[in-house]
Parts: structure tokens; sequence; C-alpha cells
């Protein structure tokens, strides 16, 4: 079975426009009369008050607009990219910072820790060239907010990989700007979404996203609305053969173009345009793969996911940095898995040990199910509560409360006989509602 499956999630940042100031700037604008066509937002110093109204670091958030030159002639556009550029230089000074560090790893874990730390500092620089390319584009403000969410993340994840701790409390002195800098853009993006939006300047994008915020769904929610009306198609099928051709076919037994599927990826073209389909027939693949982001739009699909197996066992127990540990490893945009089996058998004893890791944008893998995980529900109350709709995982289940209670922390943890001689407030068996 699998050790663990672990599949990087972003998750969106949502912050409250504070009323007062949305209501100053839209009075100010309405006056202007901006062009819905150019995405105008004048800014006064009351204004650059208002858009940084929403942000936790506020004297921060407005020296970075002043600092760009931020005025009555100013589009969205440009508020945005002062508030990015800003991030990008910090991101580059935390990278350089990063290699210059590396030298001092002394295990391999801080080895492999610094190596991920680099390539994460290096997508999120990506991600912030991508949200000033498209600036201009008032009705994509979801998705910069999306991907200055993945910012955060990487930052996140860069800090957990380091584990020497002198190593780590300078990596985290070099990101602290990055972390109080991005919260700011995405703060500001909530704030100039929200103008925008009451001026009618919301262009819809497709499947229904709008500058207030992401909506990852559609009107069919079983899909991302990003996601296209082609791709819905393919995983809406029951059977993907021999509906869908494939543009490599991968067979342990020699029937198909390639043995492996590092070999299948491998003969992709590097100017591909479109999905790129890769076939597994049933089989046991013992191979460490990676999806590297200069192959985006992966579609990779096999026999079943007790059928088609991609399946490895390394371990951090081994000294591997624990992202390096994946079995298989998504960075490109775009990937589809489907009837696909993820496993690492290294065991408990290997400690951490990942079978599946994404870290990319757009990544679907559709109706999946995680082996190893144990998650017990009982007593749940309010919207969404109802559980005839959970997932039909075999290591879901409802409890009743003489199975919950071994789970408070009197009994799984002794707490009578320890906490309450600490001073820490505490509740240590089922709360009453």
């Amino acid at each position: 079975m699998a050790k663990k499956a672990v599949i990087a999630g972003f998750s969106a940042i949502l912050l409250v426009t504070a009323v007062i100031g949305v209501i100053a700037i839209t009075t100010r604008l309405r006056n202007s009369k901006p062009n819905p066509n150019s995405g105008q937002l004048t800014a006064s110093s009351k204004s650059i008050s208002a858009l940084c109204a929403p942000a936790v670091y506020k004297d921060i958030c407005e020296r970075t607009l002043r600092s760009g030159s931020i005025n009555e002639t100013s589009t969205a556009g440009d508020i945005i990219r002062t508030a990015v550029h800003v991030i990008t230089a910090e991101v580059q000074s935390a990278n350089q910072r990063a290699h210059d560090l590396h030298s001092q790893a002394k295990t391999s874990i801080d080895n492999d820790g610094f190596e991920f730390c680099k390539q994460l500092l290096g997508d999120a620089g990506d991600q912030l060239s991508a949200v000033i390319a498209e600036a201009d584009n008032v009705h994509r403000l979801d998705d910069f907010q999306a991907w200055l969410s993945m910012v955060i993340s990487y930052r996140t994840n860069c800090l957990a990989s380091i584990e020497a701790q002198d190593l780590n409390e300078q990596m985290t002195a070099a990101l602290r700007n990055t972390t109080e800098l991005t919260d700011n853009a995405i703060a500001i993006m909530s704030a100039v979404g929200e103008i925008a939006e009451q001026l009618n300047l919301t262009i819809n994008g497709t499947g229904g996203a709008t500058v207030s915020g992401r909506r990852l769904l559609s009107n069919d929610d079983r899909y991302p609305s990003w996601m296209s009306a082609g791709d819905r198609k393919i995983l809406s099928s029951r059977v993907l053969r021999p509906r869908l051709r494939p543009n490599a076919v991968v067979a342990k037994d020699g029937s198909g173009q390639f043995k492996s599927i590092n070999a299948a990826l491998n003969a992709m073209p590097k100017t591909y345009r479109g999905r790129y389909v890769i076939y597994v027939k049933a089989g046991i693949y013992v191979e460490k793969v990676t999806v590297e982001k200069e192959k985006p739009n992966v579609l990779i699909y096999g026999d079943g996911p007790r059928k088609t197996i991609v399946t490895g066992r390394l371990s951090y127990a081994e000294g591997v940095g624990t992202y390096k540990t994946a079995t298989f490893s998504v960075q490109a945009p775009g990937f589809i898995a489907r009837s696909m089996g993820f496993t690492n058998t290294a065991g408990p004893q290997g400690h951490q040990a990942v079978a599946l890791r994404l870290n990319a944008d757009a990544a679907w893998n559709g109706n999946f199910a995680l082996d190893t995980l144990y998650y017990a529900e009982y007593y749940n109350r309010g919207p969404g509560s109802p559980t005839y709709r959970r997932v039909k995982w075999r290591g879901y289940h409802v409890i009743n409360r003489r199975e919950a209670f071994r789970w408070t922390a009197s009994v799984l943890l002794a707490g009578r006989t320890w906490i309450p001689f600490s001073g820490v407030p505490n509740a240590l068996s089922l709360m009453r509602s």
C-alpha cells in the first residue's frame, strides 16, 4: 500500500476589503469616469490608503505603491505591476541567498532541501513574471491571487525543507519581506477587484471567473472552470480507449512504443502544442518519474489504479529529502492523470515517503483516492454535514461517541495526568454543544 500520497494543493486566500476604503475610492473613481476598456483606476494618497486598507502590513503596502509613482493616471495594471515588481526583487535576492547558504549544508537532507528551495524560488519567479505579463488583463485578478498564493506556499515549503536551525533561520530572514509583500499584493488585488466590479469593469473569464474572486468550479461542479470542454469530455468518458488516441504507448511487455514512462516523456517534442497523451498499459512500473515544467499539458492514463501502478520506495530514513522521495512528481502546468495508481512502499520505518507530488498550476487528478488516509467523523453539524455524499474511500469512517472518545486528549495522550498542571487552557474530553 502507499505510504503517503502528497498532493500539493494551493489554497485561495480570502481577504475582506474594508468597506469604508472601497466607498471612498469608488466615489473618486466614479467622479473621474475611467475608460472601461483600459481598466484605469485613479490613485491619490487617499486612494492608495484605500487600496491598502485590507493589507496586514499597511505601512509597507503604502510605501510600495508610492515608490512606484502610482498617481491619478495609473491603471489597474500599473498598480498590480508595482506591487509584484517589489516581490520579484525580494525573491531574486532570497534565491541568491539560498545559493550562498547551500554550500554550508552538512547533511544530505539539507543538501536536498536547498535544491528544492532553489527550485521553488525559481518557480515563484515564474509565477510573478506571469502576473506582470498579464497585469493589464483586469479579468484575470482571480488567477493573479491564486498565483501569488502559490508564491507563499513555495516560501513555506522552502523553509520546511531545511532542517539545520542556523541555516533555516537565515533563510527565514531572507524570505521575510517576500511574505509580507506577497500578502499585501493579494490584498491590493482584492481591493482593485472590488472597485473594478462596482464600476462595471468586470470582464467575465471562461467558466464564470470574475475579478472579485476565483471561482474554481463552473456550473458542472465535477471539474474546475479552467478545464477545457475537450478535457471535460475526455474525463467524463467511462472508457478512454479507443476514443482517445495516445501520442505514446507504454508497456512492460514490449507491446507499446516504450517500456518506461520516462522514455515516453523524453520522446515528447519540445515545441509540442496541445494535449500530449500517454497510455500506460497494465503493469507495475518501478521508476521515479518527473514531469518537468517544460512539458505542459500531459495527460497520462492507464487501465485502472489497481492495474497500472507506478511505484518506488525512497524515504526520508534513507537520507533523502522528503520532496525527492516522490515516486511521481509533476512540475508542469495542465497535467491530467486518470486510471493510474501511484505508490511508495517504504513503510512506516521509512518515515516521510511521498507517492505523488504535484507542484504545478491547473493540474487535475480526477476522482482519486488516498489508500493510507484515516478520517473519522462524529456528530458533524451545519452546512455540509450530511455524510451521504462523502467519498467512498476505505479510510473514511463515520464513528459513534464511544469511538470518538478514544481520540480525545484524555485518552489518546493520557492528558489528565499532566495537561492540567501545565496551566494551558484545555478541553480533555468531547466538548458539549
